[in-house]
């Protein structure tokens, strides 16, 4: 049985359809469940991050311009009362919180995520003074 194996040649043939099955092979598993994706897959996995990022820019800006304003507290209190979130969106468009600079609208998805933040917004302090929501920073520096 040794002398078989130490005897054997394999063909030129033989060799490439070997190495073309294990090529085949690891594409195959590597596309499947080792997590490779095309050119074309990864731009579009690219472009839904960035997107995703820039509307959680623009909701967090959103929110800072929101809390900014002199009567923070008062309207803070008005959205987080609001139960559905159709209504606090609108409530952030009509203080055209969510207005990107450029734009003559609101936007809506901002608007929405910006009202989800305020929603969720919590007063660090209980015992602060009502200018401590003021100190937001709103500036790009």
């Amino acid at each position: 049985m040794m002398n078989r194996w130490r005897e054997y040649r394999p063909s030129k043939k033989g060799t490439f359809f070997l190495m073309a099955g294990a090529v085949a092979a690891t594409m195959y598993l590597g596309f499947s469940s080792g997590a490779w994706v095309s050119s074309s897959k990864a731009s579009q996995i690219a472009r839904a991050e960035v997107r995703q990022a820039t509307m959680e820019l623009a909701g967090d800006w959103c929110a800072q311009r929101f809390l900014a304003d002199a009567d923070a507290i008062e309207r803070l209190s008005e959205l987080q009362g609001m139960r559905s979130r159709f209504q606090r969106t609108q409530y952030v468009e009509s203080g055209d919180w969510a207005l990107m600079p450029g734009e003559t609208r609101p936007n809506r998805r901002i608007s929405s995520h910006c009202g989800d933040i305020l929603a969720e917004w919590e007063r660090g302090d209980p015992d602060a003074d009502e200018t401590s929501v003021g100190q937001v920073r709103t500036d790009a520096t």
